[in-house]
């Protein structure tokens, strides 16, 4: 957050945050995948597609590896 977004109500540009997290070694499409990764997994990823904006396929490929022992139990 800068003084202008703060007062602004305005987000935050995606450079800013880059530099932000440029030390850490962390790019902003790291953290939006491993945001939408655990989002998808505990909701429906249908619905995780229609509020980010994403087609359903893609939503579905932050499932990948991911087992969901619930739907599992009566195997």
């Amino acid at each position: 957050m800068t003084q202008k977004s703060k007062t602004t109500g305005e987000p935050l540009s995606a450079a800013y945050l880059a530099t932000l997290l440029e030390p850490a070694g962390i790019s902003v499409q790291a953290l939006r995948a491993t945001r939408l990764a655990h989002i998808v997994t505990v909701m429906d990823p249908v619905l995780v597609a229609a509020a980010f904006g994403l087609r359903r396929g893609a939503a579905l490929h932050y499932l990948a590896d991911t087992v969901d022992n619930d739907r599992l139990a009566d195997l």
